[in-house]
């Protein structure tokens, strides 16, 4: 992801997701989500919510704050409809909360939903690295190394744009090499449901974010030696310290 300051355009993957306007303090804000292009032929709604999911996991939106469901249709170019069925859909993986007579809100996690979500990531995510290990290919563990590596280099730069990126991969190259289909589509499934705390950590979190490249290294090392015991014991470390570093931000409820 580019952010180019001077008026705030967002750019994921070659792709302008988002140009704001921002005017604080009762000034109204300017939205432009333009539909992107690299889903040019699906349903207005399916498009609407590839634009706003996108917007939602770059931080445009803060925590809590209320979506102008008129705005939005209006900057989208679309009809209130698809956006109504882009919430709806957002709202099923957690990145919104619609409330009564109030309206709908990017989502927002306490520290007992963090405490609650890594208690279950950590049981599947554990189970993961001891079921792979035996089996992921040397060159697939090479690959992520090399990519983690490259990581920690764009960190110590002090460039975070792809952190989140590189983060969702290792855990879905891992994720790829289980047989077990229904713990496939379990931790996927459940994966939608942290993307919004993961996605805004990685954009408030600044230099600590490299302790978490670190774990990822020392989880391929262990897989390396083919120690399923040593490995499955640094995720669940991994998982632990990754629950205490989301649940002490500053935008988590208590």
């Amino acid at each position: 992801m580019i952010i180019d300051t001077s008026n705030l355009v967002m750019v994921y993957n070659g792709v302008n997701i988002a140009s704001y306007n921002l005017a604080r303090r009762g000034i109204r804000r300017v939205m432009k989500v333009p539909l992107p292009e690299a889903i040019t032929g699906r349903t207005l709604a399916d498009r609407a919510t590839y634009a706003l999911r996108k917007a939602i996991l770059s931080g445009y939106f803060e925590p809590g704050e209320k979506l102008d469901l008129d705005l939005i249709a209006e900057e989208l170019d679309v009809s209130r409809m698809p956006v109504r069925e882009a919430l709806r859909r957002l709202e099923s993986e957690k990145l919104v909360e619609t409330q009564s007579h109030r309206g709908t809100f990017v989502g927002v996690l306490t520290r007992r939903d963090i405490d609650d979500l890594f208690d279950v990531r950590r049981l599947l995510e554990v189970e993961v690295v001891r079921l792979v290990t035996p089996l992921i290919p040397e060159l697939v563990l090479n690959d992520l190394e090399s990519s983690l590596n490259e990581e920690l280099g764009r960190l110590d730069a002090g460039d975070s744009s792809r952190h989140y990126e590189s983060d969702d991969h290792f855990h879905k190259a891992l994720l790829a090499f289980v047989e077990n289909r229904f713990l496939r589509e379990v931790l996927g499934s459940f994966n939608h449901r942290i993307a919004l705390v993961r996605a805004v950590a990685v954009l408030r979190s600044g230099p600590h974010l490299v302790t978490p490249v670190e774990e990822h290294i020392a989880i391929v090392q262990a897989m390396r030696k083919r120690d399923a015991a040593e490995a499955a014991n640094m995720m669940a470390l991994h998982m632990e310290n990754s629950r205490l570093r989301l649940r002490n931000l500053p935008w988590v409820k208590p």
